[in-house]
C-alpha cells in the first residue's frame, strides 16, 4: 500500500467512526508518523508505505476513535508559531487563547518591569509566550496538578525560559 492509499483508508476508517475532522486528523497522524509535512506527503503519496508504518497509524487512529485529542496522541501542538508538548492533564491550545495572548502582547507592549503571573498555567503556553516575548519581564507560573506541572517544565525547557 502506498502513503496516498494509506491516508484514504485511514481517513475513511475515522470518517465511519464519526471523529469530528477525519482529514484534519489524518494528515496530523501521517505528518507526525513518516515525519514529512502535507507536500512531502503529496510529493511521496505513491511511496511504499512499511507495514510498521501502517501499524502504527492504524493504532494510533484506533486511539482517536476511542476519543483521544490528535494532538494528546502526537504529544505536542503548535501555539503561535512555538512547538508545545501536550498531553492527559492539560488543555489544548486553542484559537481563543491566541486572541488572549495576542491582547496581552498589544497591552503590555512598551511597559517595563513586568511581573506576569499565570495561575493555573497547565502546559504553561501563556507563561511561555509572554516571557519569549517579554525577556525581562518576571513571569511565574502556578500549577498544582502534577500532570500539567511536568508539561509546564517540559515546555520552559524546551523553550528555554526561565519562568
Amino acid at each position: 500500500m502506498n502513503i496516498k492509499e494509506a491516508i484514504s483508508f485511514i481517513k475513511e476508517k475515522l470518517l465511519k467512526a464519526g471523529t469530528d475532522d477525519p482529514a484534519f486528523d489524518t494528515i496530523y497522524l501521517f505528518e507526525h508518523v513518516l515525519s514529512m509535512n502535507r507536500t512531502q506527503l503529496s510529493i511521496n503519496g505513491d511511496k511504499k508505505l512499511s507495514e510498521s508504518d501502517f501499524s502504527t497509524l492504524l493504532t494510533l487512529a484506533d486511539r482517536r476513535i476511542n476519543g483521544e485529542p490528535v494532538q494528546y496522541i502526537i504529544g505536542y501542538w503548535e501555539f503561535m508559531g512555538r512547538k508545545f508538548y501536550v498531553g492527559e492533564g492539560v488543555l489544548i491550545p486553542r484559537d481563543d487563547t491566541e486572541v488572549l495572548v495576542r491582547a496581552c502582547l498589544e497591552l503590555l507592549k512598551g511597559k517595563e518591569n513586568l511581573n506576569i503571573i499565570d495561575l493555573c498555567s497547565g502546559s504553561g503556553i501563556i507563561a511561555v509566550t509572554l516571557k519569549k516575548a517579554f525577556e525581562n519581564a518576571t513571569v511565574s507560573a502556578v500549577e498544582k496538578s502534577e500532570a500539567a506541572f511536568g508539561y509546564l517544565t517540559k515546555n520552559c525547557e524546551e523553550n528555554k525560559v526561565q519562568i
